[in-house]
């Protein structure tokens, strides 16, 4: 099984975050595939796996419109 969160953590304009986000502490304690959406850009996508913070990234519609991106 696996865990898919979603997090408000930016990607529109005037959006402010929450100051406290579910994600990391969901992470300590579930022990399966872990993964996070919400906002991340490739930079920040890679650096949430690097840092343990998900297994994998998942993008939406905005980054998935744009074929130029690697």
């Amino acid at each position: 099984g696996y865990l898919h969160l979603i997090e408000p953590i930016g990607g529109r304009a005037g959006f402010v975050p929450p100051k406290a986000r579910i994600g990391p502490t969901l992470r300590k304690i579930f022990e399966r595939t872990f993964i996070l959406n919400g906002g991340y850009d490739l930079q920040s996508g890679n650096e949430a796996i690097a840092s343990g913070e998900a297994d994998l990234v998942a993008f939406g519609v905005p980054f998935l419109a744009n074929p130029d991106l690697p």
